[in-house]
C-alpha cells in the first residue's frame, strides 16, 4: 500500500482547513514538474507544520462545536474526492464521523473468503501491527496539527474485497512524536 499517497490526499482533501488543493500542490511542487516527490512532500509538510506552530496553532484547545464543524467540513470536502485509488491494491472508499472521530475506509484487493473464521481472527492482529506501524508516522506529520491536537482522533479501516474488516488503526495525538 502506498501510504504516502494516502497521506497526501488526506491533507489535500481538506482545503477548507488550509490552502486550496491547487495552492498546496503548487507550493509543495518545488521543481514545478507537476508531481510531488516524497522529498517535496516531506519538506512541504515540515514547512507547513513549522509555520502553524509559530502561528500558535499547536496545543490549541477547541470546543466541541468547533470540533464538530472541523469534522463536518473535512468529511464534506473528502467525500468529493472519493473513491480514490491509492495504489494497485488499495482504494479509499469512504469517510465518516462517529463518536467525534473521523473514520477512513479503504478497500484492499484481498480475498479472505476462503479463510476459516479462526484464520481470519489470527490474521487481523498481524495485519494491524504491520499496517498501523507503517501508516502512523506518515499520518502524524499530515494530520497532527489539523485534527489530533484539536482532540479529533482518526480511525482507518481496511476491508477486503467482500467488505470484511482486515485491520483498523486508531490515531490520537499521543501516538505522534
Amino acid at each position: 500500500m502506498n501510504f504516502l499517497a494516502a497521506s497526501v490526499l488526506t491533507i489535500f482533501a481538506f482545503p477548507c482547513l488550509a490552502e486550496t488543493l491547487t495552492e498546496q500542490f503548487l507550493r509543495m511542487d518545488v521543481n514545478q514538474d507537476g508531481f510531488l516527490s516524497e522529498k517535496e512532500f516531506s519538506d512541504g509538510m515540515r514547512a507547513t507544520s513549522e509555520s502553524k506552530e509559530s502561528a500558535g496553532v499547536s496545543g490549541q484547545s477547541v470546543s466541541d462545536a468547533e470540533k464538530q464543524k472541523i469534522i463536518d467540513e473535512a468529511i464534506s470536502q473528502t467525500k468529493q474526492n472519493l473513491p480514490y485509488k491509492i495504489d494497485d491494491s488499495t482504494v479509499w472508499t469512504d469517510v465518516y464521523a462517529q463518536n467525534n472521530e473521523i473514520h477512513y475506509t479503504y478497500k484492499v484487493e484481498m480475498d479472505t473468503s476462503t479463510l476459516s473464521p479462526e484464520q481470519s481472527a489470527a490474521l487481523k492482529p498481524v495485519l494491524e501491527k504491520q499496517i498501523c506501524a507503517t501508516i502512523m508516522p506518515s499520518m502524524c506529520g499530515v494530520v497532527k496539527d489539523i485534527f489530533l491536537k484539536k482532540g479529533i482522533p482518526l480511525v482507518t479501516h481496511y476491508n477486503d474485497k467482500s467488505g470484511n474488516e482486515l485491520a483498523s488503526c486508531r490515531l490520537t495525538e499521543s501516538d505522534c512524536p
